[in-house]
């Protein structure tokens, strides 16, 4: 049976990069408009992002720069539990290949 008063509930979509920046989508769902916490750390503990919401749902976007983290955890926290998710970045570099035309006419 589901028990509407379950923990929180958080997605974490990645959006995409552009620039230095990494882009999420957090979708967050509680059973009612009470205080809950959102809080994302890097991998050394180091806060990245703090909100409380007193909202039901909730979506927030957003940015996180390249640099600040390999890994992100994103928790999502009310009187009834919490959450977490893990995410680990890899940058991976793509090898640019160049062909151009250089005979001579």
């Amino acid at each position: 049976p589901v028990n509407a008063e379950a923990k929180p509930d958080l997605q974490v979509k990645f959006l995409g990069a552009t620039g230095e920046f990494l882009f999420f989508e957090l979708s967050m769902q509680q059973f009612d408009d009470s205080r809950s916490n959102l809080r994302i750390r890097n991998e050394n503990g180091n806060e990245l992002y703090a909100e409380t919401v007193f909202r039901k749902a909730s979506v927030r976007k957003l940015k996180i720069a390249k640099d600040e983290a390999e890994k992100i955890e994103f928790v999502y926290s009310n009187t009834r539990g919490e959450v977490r998710k893990v995410v680990e970045i890899k940058i991976k570099m793509q090898e640019a290949i160049e062909v151009k035309d250089i005979t001579r006419l």
